[in-house]
């Protein structure tokens, strides 16, 4: 028996999703199958079905999972680097490059368009925001998700540290 989070359960999720994300950077969504997500990832249909409900189930759990895994990494990577700003970007920049398939598509499909919002960052600095650090930080990631946008669109032809230079990192220096 297969039980939900053992080795084996995660094993498919993590072949299933690779083969999605193959199949994502050479057609749309609308396009794949669970045919051929199955064959790919050497699967029956009925192990994928006993994951996900179908293609879309299988992208929401995919969307929710990287939303929290890249603000989680963010956030450790600041932690873990004193508070440098520099390479917790630039860790999340390279983390986002190799899962490009996704966010490529996430960027073009979702219906916000963000891959950092602004409330987890007040979360992690605290309700003491004033006004003003709020409207700075909220101008900021508008432009942080532009410039991701155009990046991913660009196929990331830029390196992290290219990105991180392009940043206007004076809006953030309260983190």
């Amino acid at each position: 028996m297969n039980i939900k989070n053992n080795q084996r359960s995660r094993d498919t999720e993590t072949r299933v999703e690779a083969v999605f994300f193959a199949l994502l950077a050479k057609k749309h969504i609308s396009k794949i199958t669970v045919r051929e997500l199955c064959e790919g990832a050497e699967i029956t249909r009925t192990s994928f079905y006993g994951h996900y409900e179908d293609i879309y189930d299988l992208l929401r759990k995919v969307e929710n999972r990287i939303a929290g895994e890249i603000l989680g990494f963010f956030w450790e990577e600041l932690k873990q680097n004193h508070k440098d700003l520099r390479v917790a970007f630039i860790q999340t920049f390279r983390y986002i490059e190799r899962n490009k398939a996704f966010f490529q598509f996430f960027m073009k499909n979702a219906d916000t368009r963000e891959i950092f919002t602004l409330n987890p960052v007040l979360d992690y600095m605290g309700a003491s925001g004033s006004v003003q650090e709020q409207l700075r930080l909220n101008f900021f990631i508008g432009g942080l998700n532009t410039l991701l946008m155009q990046w991913l669109e660009s196929g990331c032809r830029e390196t992290p540290e290219e990105i991180w230079e392009a940043l206007p990192t004076g809006y953030v220096k309260e983190l």
